[in-house]
Parts: C-alpha cells; sequence; structure tokens
C-alpha cells in the first residue's frame, strides 16, 4: 500500500495485473497508473508492470518495466 511505500521506501514497486487489464476503458485505473508511474519517477523507484497484453496498455511516456 501506499503507507508502505512512504515509510519502506522501496527500489521496485510492481503494479498488479489487475490495474493493467483493461486500462485503457477504466479512467480510474488509468489514472491511478499515470500517479503511481509519475510518483516512481519523481522518487527514483523503478515500476514493474505485470501482465500488458494490449497496446492501449502500454503506457509509453514513463520508464517502466514490463513483464
Amino acid at each position: 500500500g501506499l503507507k508502505q511505500w512512504a515509510e519502506l521506501r522501496p527500489d521496485v514497486v510492481k503494479i498488479d495485473k489487475y490495474f493493467i487489464n483493461d486500462c485503457h476503458e477504466n479512467i480510474i485505473k488509468r489514472e491511478l497508473l499515470r500517479t503511481l508511474f509519475e510518483l516512481g519517477r519523481s522518487t527514483g523507484v523503478d515500476i514493474i508492470a505485470e501482465g500488458i497484453e494490449k497496446h492501449e496498455e502500454y503506457f509509453g511516456n514513463y520508464q517502466v518495466i514490463y513483464l
């Protein structure tokens, strides 16, 4: 959770496939992902996105590791 992110200051955060699936059709998921990607970039945390299956689920503007 976000509390753990603030307290533990991880080097890497993995985004679950649930948030990736159909994020292009769900504005809440899409904006949450954008916010997490920005937070990762600004705090130096590597973000891993699991389960990219469609071109629409690819966030090319962000430095994300895709699995």
